[in-house]
This record gives C-alpha cells, sequence and structure tokens, in this order.
C-alpha cells in the first residue's frame, strides 16, 4: 500500500555516489526495492569491463556489481532500463546493445546472481535496441518495446513468454501509430498494455500515447500536436483506479520548449496539469509516480537554481511544488522514474554528478 507523502519537513540523502570503475556510471534509469530495503538498478558505462552494470546498494549503503556487461561493439551493451523482481527474488531487465548481434537483450539475474540472457534481438524484422524496461504478468511473460527494428525500423512492441518465446505485440509505422517507443509499458488487471512514442501520430510527429488489449487489438489514444500541448515523450505513464492516464512530454510546450505534465482521462481528452519552466525544472524525461492520495511525483532533467534537475511533486489539488534542486555535489541530470516505498519515501538516481561525479542514488524522506 502507498502513502501520500507530507509536503513539511523533506529531507535529501545521498546513499551512494559512483565513480565509473569499478562501480559504474552514468545513470539513465531509476531503482528498484525489494522488501528488505536493497536497492537494485543498472548503470550505461563502468563496471569490470566499462560497459555498463547491474548493481545492488544494500541496506547500509555498501554497493556490489552484481553484472558487467562484456559486448561494447558500436553500440554500448549497457542497460538503459530500471529492473523488475519476481517474487522468487529473479531480476529481469533489458540492455540496449548487448547479445550476439549487439541489437541488445533481456536478461535475468537470478536469486543467486546468476547471469542469463532470455532472448537476444535479431537482425531481421525484429526489435532492435530496448531502452525501456519490463512488466511481468502473472503467469511470467514479459512485456516491453524497442526503440528501433520492426518492419518500419520505429520499434516494437513485444512480448517473451516463460519459455523465452518472443511474439511482436506491434510493429509500430511511423504513421499514425507512433514511433520510437522509449518509454516502458504499463499493465492493468484486464490485461491491457498502455504506452507512448517520442515520434509519430497524425501529421505531428510529435509521438503518441498507445492501448493494446488483451486480445492485441492497438489503438492511438492520443496524438501530441506539439506547441502548448507538448510533444516527444520519453517516459512511461501512470494510470489511476478510474483509467486516468498521467505521463510528462520532454519537449515543447508553451515556457520555451521545457515540456508538460498531462493527464488523458479515460474518454480520450487531454488536459495539460503543468507547464515546466527553468525555475521549476525543466524537460523532464523520467516517469511518474503517484501515492495513494493521487499526488503525483517525478524529475526534470535541467533546470532549478544551479540548473542541475529538480525533484517535484504535483499535488491532487493541482499545487506543483519543488521537493529538491540539485546542485552537482549531490547529483546533477537526473532522468530516471522515482520509487516510493510504503511509507512515501522517494528514491531515485542522476546519471551524473556527485562526489564520485558519475552519478547517484538519492532518496527523499520525512523527519
Amino acid at each position: 500500500m502507498l502513502f501520500g507523502i507530507s509536503l513539511q519537513a523533506q529531507q535529501f540523502t545521498t546513499i551512494y555516489s559512483f565513480s565509473n570503475t569499478p562501480d559504474g556510471g552514468a545513470l539513465d534509469s531509476g531503482v528498484l526495492l525489494d522488501p528488505a530495503g536493497n536497492i537494485y538498478g543498472t548503470t550505461t558505462i563502468g563496471g569490470a569491463n566499462g560497459c555498463g552494470a547491474v548493481y545492488e546498494i544494500d541496506s547500509k549503503g555498501n554497493e556490489q556489481i552484481l553484472h558487467s556487461f562484456t559486448e561494447c561493439s558500436n553500440t554500448t551493451a549497457s542497460p538503459d532500463s530500471s529492473l523488475i523482481r519476481d517474487q522468487s527474488g529473479n531480476l529481469y531487465g533489458t540492455a540496449y546493445g548487448a547479445g550476439p548481434s549487439f541489437l541488445g537483450n533481456v536478461f535475468k539475474i537470478d536469486a543467486s546472481g546468476n547471469y542469463q540472457p532470455i532472448y537476444d534481438f535479431l537482425p531481421t524484422h525484429d526489435g532492435r535496441h530496448p531502452y525501456a524496461g519490463l512488466v511481468q504478468d502473472s503467469a511470467g511473460n514479459l512485456y516491453g518495446a524497442t526503440r528501433r527494428g520492426g518492419s518500419k525500423n520505429v520499434g516494437i512492441v513485444f512480448k517473451i513468454d516463460a519459455a523465452g518465446v518472443e511474439t511482436v505485440l506491434h510493429d509500430f509505422t511511423g504513421g499514425a501509430d507512433g514511433a520510437i517507443p522509449f518509454g516502458t509499458p504499463i499493465r492493468d488487471s484486464n490485461g491491457n498494455l498502455y504506452g507512448t512514442t517520442s515520434r509519430g501520430g497524425m501529421g505531428f510527429g510529435f509521438g503518441t500515447i498507445y492501448k493494446i488489449d488483451a486480445t492485441g487489438q492497438f489503438t492511438t489514444l492520443h496524438t501530441f500536436a506539439g506547441g502548448a500541448q507538448g510533444g516527444r515523450p520519453l517516459a512511461g505513464l501512470v494510470r489511476d483506479s478510474a483509467g486516468n492516464l498521467y505521463g510528462v512530454t520532454s519537449n515543447l510546450g508553451p515556457s520555451e520548449h521545457n515540456g508538460t505534465l498531462f493527464k488523458l482521462d479515460s474518454a480520450g481528452k487531454l488536459t495539460i496539469l503543468h507547464n515546466f519552466d527553468a525555475g521549476g525544472g525543466r524537460w523532464p524525461m523520467g516517469g511518474l509516480v503517484r501515492d495513494s492520495a493521487g499526488n503525483l511525483f517525478g524529475t526534470c532533467f535541467e533546470g532549478g537554481s544551479y540548473n542541475a534537475g529538480t525533484v517535484f511533486m504535483f499535488s491532487a489539488t493541482g499545487v506543483f511544488r519543488m521537493l529538491h534542486e540539485f546542485n552537482v555535489f549531490d547529483g546533477e541530470n537526473p532522468q530516471g522514474a522515482l520509487t516510493m516505498d510504503d511509507s512515501g519515501i522517494l528514491y531515485g538516481t542522476t546519471n551524473v554528478g556527485g562526489l564520485g561525479h558519475w552519478g547517484t542514488v538519492f532518496k527523499i524522506s520525512k523527519h
């Protein structure tokens, strides 16, 4: 169960600062928490081979590398996405350029720390270069998206069953259905998938919001028109119990192309909830997290007093607040989604900055 987080007396803590070698660095994604308070995530560089790594930080702040990627070719092998965890303690993720064809893969790290590729993307009409993370259903099927590949080389949405067999659920065309999905899809209790594309759409090219129902039927729910509406969403969505979807656009909007925070209701109406600017943060690239009170939390890549990025809250009553402004020493350029634990503490990452210069893991809690 998730609880609302107080606006009063926020406390920011840097849990760990990365230094690239040998612990990794340049964190593009957020973190995963387990019931014991351990933190898991991925780095796009560093590790033992400089190709990125999967890490664990225990409840005392000690970091260890669970896996270092080795396949560095023209495209880095590194994982760019957050991890998910099943009830047995296995971790699952995607790596952008791993595998024998350097086109990316889906991998598993079991509870003993053993790394196993589950599926390697192939140089056919298959997907390639997954940037998004995964979602898993109760049967063990994994769902995700690749930013390239498919018949038009603008990405696919895929399913991988428990036996490692891949099915292409949608092959993007770059037209009305969208193109180049970066964000991780979400899945509701009826088996419907929802996600965003960063490009494409009816005549505008600023991205879309899509749905794939449990029967495989694809629907474009919204096409971003640019301008005041924003465009080019790089993050996934969150959904409330009424079926409303919330997300951010990384670009455009009325305030000097700084991005927007939006709501798409169950009838398909888009409402802009907030326009970002440099003062409150700009260029939100990570997804949102929503608490049980309806408050939304996220990060901005730049902006704030030091232009190093911010953590923000948009309350259920429509009030925008900054919870933290990064100052480079405590981190810089957050671009992954936040994670919230059961007590309302927020956890996140910065891409660079911190005492080790190559990114941080942080938390924001109440006194």
